[in-house]
């Protein structure tokens, strides 16, 4: 008789390790080039993120159009209780609120300084016109303006 095939939960299970600090339960298998954990799933063609398929197992349904996302942060960890649902941009405003987003100069497609995107504040501040101050730093008028709405940079 052929061994029965383990489920899902014994298969996530016996791939983690136990943070002592965090809670986080750390996938310690594949792991894919973004950093999240790979685990094989039969209804899934091929492999799902484990973080994914640990809801899925532990908690529920994922429904269509919505990300797992980490409480933590910790893009291994598969701990049911840090785990939540939500859109592309409940997403992003968690990660700009944890400070993961990347803005002004970590940005990569940065084109200023810290110390630039403040004087341009102050010239905005001053009342000088943006297509001045455009001109003067070689950017265009979108950066300025991201300057001053606060998007890009916090000055």
């Amino acid at each position: 008789m052929a061994p029965r095939p383990k489920g899902m939960a014994v298969r996530l299970l016996e791939k983690i390790e136990h943070d002592t600090n965090g809670g986080c339960w750390l996938w310690s298998a594949k792991i894919n080039r973004t950093g999240y954990g790979v685990i094989k799933h039969s209804w899934h063609g091929g492999g799902v993120l484990s973080h994914r398929a640990a809801y899925t197992e532990f908690v529920g349904p994922i429904p269509d159009g919505l990300f797992v996302c980490h409480k933590c942060d910790v893009r291994t960890c598969i701990n049911p209780d840090h785990l939540f649902l939500g859109t592309a941009l409940d997403n992003n405003r968690d990660a700009g609120r944890k400070g993961r987003s990347a803005r002004g100069e970590r940005h990569g497609q940065s084109k200023l300084s810290l110390n630039q995107a403040r004087q341009i504040k102050m010239m905005l501040d001053k009342g000088e016109k943006r297509k001045t101050i455009a001109k003067t730093f070689g950017i265009g008028l979108s950066p300025v303006d991201s300057i001053a709405q606060g998007r890009h940079w916090s000055c």
